[in-house]
């Protein structure tokens, strides 16, 4: 009873607090990264961190969807939802997980990083990675005007199938935000696939496009039965690659091989 009326992200701030004098009488010099993350969404309102130089902080809105980018022109002021102590509530809109984020800034400015889940969950909806891939792309080039110095991304370990599209977008983008999406995607189906390429490319490209990724809480309300034709459509296409493609890697290197059999 006596800690109902604080917030688990006040809670936490007397024990980072706590845990970097620890570290400082040690002489240890490491960061601390402070997550806002389900319950700690809610920026605290009590207390306060005493040595910013020991914390990085992070934002973890892993509720919201990834149909869209962000939208930074939609962010509304002050918390979208009431916090209510172990009653936790969830936003899936994607503006409104960034009005949490508008609250924290307002303590700590500086040194934000977001962690991300594009590979998580949302790349299954996506069964030629290509619109994932363009999403993920743009949010990256959008950091910077969010004030975010960096992403981290909770991921599927094997997100690599069929294509290694969306890891390659990821450090293509995080290392350079002004490479051109299209030039990218192009480079990389041309050395992962070799001689066919744009064939890959295209097939890939249309599997993406003919798949819905709303068909997730948070995205709009499809009946099962209008999921049947999507379904049939990319199977169609799947075939019919099959169907007129040699999957088998015979006669290429190692790396067009994999790729290659990897869409068989």
């Amino acid at each position: 009873e006596n800690c109902r009326d604080t917030r688990l992200s006040d809670h936490l701030t007397v024990l980072f607090n706590e845990l970097d004098e620890r570290m400082t009488k040690e002489g240890l010099p490491q960061k601390i990264l402070f997550a806002a993350y389900l319950d700690s969404l809610w920026a605290p309102k009590k207390e306060r961190l005493k040595n910013l130089d020991r914390f990085i902080f992070g934002i973890y809105p892993i509720s919201h969807t990834y149909h869209d980018s962000y939208r930074l022109d939609e962010i509304p002021e002050g918390e979208p939802l009431p916090y209510e102590t172990n009653r936790l509530k969830r936003t899936y809109d994607v503006a409104k997980n960034f009005a949490f984020f508008k609250e924290w800034k307002k303590i700590y400015p500086d040194n934000w990083v977001i962690g991300e889940y594009h590979y998580m969950w949302d790349h299954y909806l996506d069964p030629g990675y290509q619109k994932i891939a363009r999403v993920l792309y743009e949010d990256i080039r959008k950091l910077g005007d969010l004030g975010f110095m960096g992403m981290e991304m909770y991921q599927s370990q094997r997100c690599a199938f069929p294509t290694a599209m969306g890891l390659h977008t990821y450090g293509a983008t995080l290392w350079n935000k002004d490479i051109d999406f299209d030039e990218l995607s192009r480079d990389y189906f041309e050395h992962a696939y070799g001689e066919g390429w744009e064939d890959v490319y295209n097939y890939m490209q249309t599997l993406s496009d003919e798949f819905d990724m709303k068909l997730k809480p948070g995205g709009r309300d499809y009946p099962a039965m209008d999921c049947v034709p999507v379904f049939e459509r990319c199977l169609g296409l799947i075939r019919d690659f099959r169907a007129t493609h040699d999957l088998s890697g015979e006669g290429r290197n190692a790396l067009e091989a994999t790729s290659w059999k990897d869409i068989e």
